[in-house]
């Protein structure tokens, strides 16, 4: 990996963490329910250590973004949310049931706004790594 690719995986990486962020404070406002990311990584590894781990999540799968975007149908912002697709569907299917919630847990509106706030991290780190 060269420095330009660590750099474009940072920085995506880090704004869609924050655009994410935000979008699960946004969702309460729009009466969706939270899929807050955020308060599970804090909920296992406490407050600071959490929210590194929550941001170095999101420059990780930055770089897993960069490693292949070019093979991904779209361009910018649409192929990114291509890929928090598959993160969600990664998520739900997998992740949730190894922690205990199962799969696809909640309603399906909780599943939607999880969909949705994956979305905002992928449409950033999609958008970041085409401009």
């Amino acid at each position: 990996m060269n420095m330009s690719s660590m750099k474009k995986a940072l920085i995506a990486g880090v704004m869609g963490t924050v655009a994410m962020t935000g979008f699960t404070y946004l969702a309460s406002m729009i009466h969706l329910p939270k899929a807050d990311y955020a308060a599970f990584f804090t909920s296992q590894f406490g407050s600071s250590v959490g929210w590194l781990a929550f941001l170095a999540a999101g420059v990780v799968m930055a770089h897993f973004f960069g490693s292949f975007r070019k093979k991904l149908p779209f361009h910018s912002w649409k192929r990114g949310v291509l890929y928090a697709a598959a993160i969600w569907g990664v998520v739900q299917m997998i992740l949730m049931p190894i922690f205990g919630a199962g799969f696809f847990p909640g309603t399906a509106l909780t599943a939607f706004g999880a969909l949705l706030t994956l979305a905002a991290y992928g449409a950033t780190v999609g958008y970041l790594y085409d401009h």
